[in-house]
């Protein structure tokens, strides 16, 4: 099919459709089919085990089994998904709620990701929130992220702003720089890896159980630390720290220190808990 300039409604199945540019709205409800647009404007599909690839598209509303979907570039993109592959350059805001599905984007806006066992791969981003169980996140750089709930999940980052956790259980975290702050409210055996922090770092505070943490720091940073903790694992340098409070009795560990000068508004690092670990490095 040539260029379109109405609204297109496809009913296909088992079938191979390719078109041109549509410059219309576009509906489409498909089994089986390979289906390619060179652009369009926006589209809403229900698909079943089917292809669909285009170049530009606008706004994209798709439900979707067993297909895969690659285009360049999108408007907002909704999916509710079951066994799919998204594959798609530059989108807008994402709401991604999914089964067994992978997504892949270079650069995308808001993103909301409710997933279950599946993979995701985002750039560059800016919010995310998240609620998952058994999937995989792997962002480059995005600004802050916010994780309802997270079960035996696995997250890395190149560079992120800032992450809070409401709650996770059998979670790995992986920051290869974080600028700003980590919160955790309730974890439970989970592993956070911080590997760089720079001066714009404001605060850790991470509350659970048999939490694993460890955190670089630069050596010239100066910040309070704080922990209440039974059955504490603690591989810090204490002698940094200008001690306030520190109670240990058994089990018991309650510590309020400070590294550097003391000044409002400096940053935290405070760990809560049972069995927790924390090792913090300079560097």
């Amino acid at each position: 099919m040539e260029d379109f300039s109405g609204q297109l409604t496809l009913d296909l199945y088992n079938d191979n459709f390719y078109g041109s540019n549509v410059t219309g709205k576009t509906s489409i409800e498909d089994k089986y089919s390979t289906i390619e647009f060179k652009e369009m404007k926006d589209l809403k599909a229900d698909l079943y085990n089917s292809k669909l690839e285009a170049g530009n598209t606008g706004n994209l509303n798709i439900e979707s089994k067993y297909s895969k979907v690659t285009a360049l570039s999108s408007g907002i993109l909704t999916v509710n998904g079951y066994n799919d592959k998204y594959n798609i350059t530059r989108t807008g805001d994402i709401s991604f709620v999914a089964k067994y599905s992978d997504l892949k984007t270079e650069t995308s806006g808001m993103t909301s990701l409710d997933c279950y066992e599946g993979t995701v791969i985002i750039e560059e981003a800016r919010d995310i929130k998240i609620t998952s169980k058994y999937a995989d996140f792997q962002f480059g750089k995005v600004d802050n992220v916010s994780i309802e709930s997270s079960y035996n999940d696995k997250l890395s980052a190149i560079k992120m702003t800032a992450i809070r956790i409401i709650d996770s259980k059998y979670c790995s975290f992986r920051i290869e720089e974080l600028a700003n702050s980590i919160v955790e409210n309730e974890g439970y055996e989970d592993k956070i890896n911080i590997l760089k922090t720079g001066q714009e770092f404001s605060k850790m505070t991470i509350a659970g159980k048999y939490v694993d943490i460890s955190l670089s720091l630069p050596k010239t940073l100066d910040y309070k630390f704080k922990a209440k903790i039974t059955y504490p694992n603690l591989d810090i340098d204490e002698s940094k720290f200008v001690t306030r409070t520190k109670i240990s009795d058994g089990s018991q560990l309650e510590y309020d220190a400070v590294k550097g000068t003391e000044k409002d508004g400096m940053p935290v690092v405070e760990v809560n808990g049972y069995q927790m670990s924390l090792k913090i490095t300079g560097i």
